[in-house]
């Protein structure tokens, strides 16, 4: 678990509250390519999109 957060955390260079908030519904697995949606509700609601395309991070996960 430690792992699959610290890869989630440096691929999509997340803070420390949306990494605590994140949820298994926040991710979307593709067979090559895992897509990760974040809302960060302080600034205005914004939803953020960023990608996870090494094979080896997506076999960890």
């Amino acid at each position: 678990m430690v792992k699959v957060v610290l890869i989630l955390g440096i691929s999509g260079a997340c803070r420390r509250e949306e990494l605590t908030k994140m949820t298994v519904d926040d991710t979307e697995d593709k067979d090559s390519i895992l897509i990760v949606k974040l809302t960060i509700y302080k600034k205005n609601n914004i939803q953020r999109i960023f990608t996870v395309s090494n094979l080896d991070y997506i076999d960890v996960y």
